[in-house]
């Protein structure tokens, strides 16, 4: 889970990367470092949220007909600390990429826009 985590904090960071005459161009027209750093950080939270939903509704879809032919216990408690520190770290990632993705000259990729 931590290496998925880890992925997606790279898969920021190119997306990043190749969106920078992109960024650059906002950074120019007038907004502000902070408010492209929290739009790019809830864009990116979003996707997160969009997968762990995805995920986590597939997988209980699948495993519910065992639980129930079973009649085992569901550590539900367990599972929402999971997906929480799931969630945590995923943000962690996301913040730290794009931090260090955003650092730098904003001149050099404006130009080759």
């Amino acid at each position: 889970l931590m290496l998925g985590c880890i992925g997606l904090g790279l898969i920021v960071a190119r997306n990043l990367i190749e969106r920078q005459g992109e960024l650059a161009m906002l950074r120019a027209v007038g907004f502000s470092h902070r408010a492209i750093f929290k739009m790019i950080c809830y864009e990116h939270v979003y996707l997160l949220a969009a997968g762990m939903f995805a995920g986590f509704s597939c997988a209980f879809v699948s495993v519910m007909p065992a639980v129930r032919a079973a009649a085992g216990q569901v550590p539900f408690g367990l599972l929402a600390i999971m997906m929480l520190l799931i969630g945590v770290s995923g943000i962690l990632w996301v913040i730290i990429s794009t931090g260090i993705t955003m650092r730098g000259d904003i001149l050099t990729p404006l130009r080759n826009e």
